[in-house]
Parts: structure tokens; sequence; C-alpha cells
């Protein structure tokens, strides 16, 4: 259980005494971590947004470690949307987001929806460009011929 706890001395010519309040704050701590997720993640696909990114590189930046970036165009994805609406659209951005070539990806969708952009924390621009080749970029049913 978390708890907060917080004494408040009892001044008076008696001996001591405190006034001690305990209350339960795991629904705070739930709405929190629930803000937090809705702050860097896009509502309705639920990737991970810009804020997020912008955080993650800045922390890889510092730290030193190696790291890739792969920007990904979705040809004619507005006329997904258009056509199947958008709930197709967003299933169509997850299952490019599923693909993920690497373990440690953050895949972002940008501010424009024909753009993702995956981020794989310590991986090399040669592994990942190699790890990209197996995301499946037909969209069709059929599997890429390429």
């Amino acid at each position: 259980m978390d708890v907060t706890l917080h004494a408040t001395p009892i001044h008076a010519s008696a001996p001591l005494q405190l006034v001690v309040e305990v209350r339960d704050v795991r629904d705070q701590k739930r709405e929190r971590e629930q803000m937090a997720a809705l702050a860097n993640h896009d509502t309705l696909t639920g990737l991970p947004n810009r804020r997020l990114l912008d955080a993650e590189l800045s922390q890889e930046t510092a730290s030193g470690r190696e790291f890739s970036l792969l920007w990904i165009d979705l040809d004619h994805f507005k006329e997904v949307n258009d056509t199947h609406g958008h709930a197709i659209g967003d299933l169509l951005l997850r299952s490019v987001a599923d693909s993920d070539p690497c373990s440690t990806t953050i895949i972002c969708s940008l501010a424009s929806a024909e753009t993702s952009l995956w981020f794989c924390s310590g991986r090399s621009h040669t592994d990942l460009t190699l790890r990209s080749g197996r995301v499946p970029l037909c969209v069709d049913g059929e599997p890429d011929p390429g």
C-alpha cells in the first residue's frame, strides 16, 4: 500500500503529542501515471508522440550511447484514412509499429499522419538498415515481393 504520513506536534504543556494523518495515495499515483501516458502518447494509436521522442533523444544524446533514427513515409496514408476511415488508418499505423525492427525501438507517429519515426537505442545505422528491410511495406494484404 502506498501511503503518505504527516505528523504534526501538538504544542501544549502536556507531554509530547502528535496528530498523525495517513492517506492511501494509490489512486493519485495511478492518475499521475495515466496523465504522463496521455501526455507522451497519441490518444488514437497509442504510439509515442513527438514529446516522448524529444525526451528520449535528449537522454540518448547526453548518454553518449549510439542510436539510430529511421524515418518512414507511408505513401497515400491520407487516402487510406479518407477511403476507409481513421480506425483503419490507426490500425495501419499500429501494424507498422508492430513490425518493430529492434527490441529497443520507440516508434513515433509525428505531426503528419503519413510519417513515423523509429528510434533505436544501442543500434548502429547499419544494423537498423538491415533490420528495416524486414518491415512489410505493402498494406494490401500481400507480402512485399521485394
